[in-house]
């Protein structure tokens, strides 16, 4: 096998590396951990006028969520 062709099967459809995916992961991890944080911080301290905002907020977290829970399980490391 040539390192051209092994380097076609390293990669996933999309052209990223094994490492890249996983950087690609850990960053959409660190965005769902602030937005959770975020949310917790605004569901506690917001006043009434905020709460529509603290409430879109809660659905983009909630999205997220559910897009990367979409991504690890067809990756395979959740089932």
């Amino acid at each position: 096998m040539t390192k051209q062709t092994e380097t076609q099967f390293e990669r996933d459809p999309a052209g990223m590396t094994p490492a890249a995916r996983i950087a690609q992961l850990k960053a959409e991890v660190a965005k769902l951990e602030a937005a959770e944080a975020e949310r917790e911080a605004l569901a506690a301290d917001a006043p009434m006028e905020d709460h529509d905002r603290a409430c879109r907020k809660i659905e983009d977290a909630n999205t997220m969520v559910a897009g990367v829970a979409k991504l690890l399980i067809r990756l395979g490391v959740i089932r």
